[in-house]
């Protein structure tokens, strides 16, 4: 019997690949490397690879890996169901975790998906139709409006995204407070 993919390993060579990348860096002292695990037992969900820094840093690095030439959405990151947490969610619960072994942690979601271009219109649980703005055009937008207010409340957003964000902004509820939601956000890369 012939199994094609059998021992492909895609997702995981692709995620060993990103960490080999790291431990090549940590041949440069110059870089400040101390370690680099991959498959780390310390925070599931941005276990993927662990990068520590000699300054205290340290990079969790959740990774996708898709074989297709697909992109990365604004409901790939928000969309959830009875038995998942949304993507989004799960990275902020990693990341409260994560701050509790390390003061300064980056999270970061790796992945070899483009950041889609398009928005859609979705449903909401009440029947209504609403706007889901190109993830490219709103971590964009989020990004510009953490740095310059550095509040939860003076966030801005197009009017025809308020739904979205609302949606965006439900996922993190599993972080304490306003202000430890700003600092998942600005810690989390994509």
């Amino acid at each position: 019997m012939s199994n094609p993919t059998a021992g492909i390993g895609d997702p995981y060579w692709y995620e060993w690949s990103i960490g080999l990348l790291y431990i090549m860096d940590m041949l440069n002292p110059d870089n400040e490397i101390k370690s680099v695990t991959l498959q780390s037992t310390s925070v599931q969900g941005l276990d993927d690879v662990v990068i520590s820094y000699s300054n205290g840093v340290t990079r969790c690095l959740q990774i996708k890996h898709s074989r297709v030439g697909d992109t990365l959405t604004f409901g790939d990151l928000v969309s959830k169901s009875d038995e998942k947490e949304s993507l989004l969610k799960n990275l902020a619960t990693a990341w409260r975790e994560a701050k509790e072994n390390w003061k300064q942690c980056e999270a970061i979601l790796f992945t070899n998906r483009l950041a889609g271009t398009r928005s859609s219109t979705v449903k909401s649980e009440d029947d209504e139709k609403y706007k889901r703005p190109a993830l490219s055009t709103f971590w964009e937008h989020l990004q510009q409006e953490i740095e310059q207010k550095q509040e939860i409340a003076l966030l801005s957003f197009p009017q025809d995204w308020q739904y979205a964000w609302g949606e965006w902004h439900e996922q993190l509820s599993v972080l304490d407070d306003d202000n430890t939601k700003v600092e998942f956000l600005k810690s989390l890369s994509i």
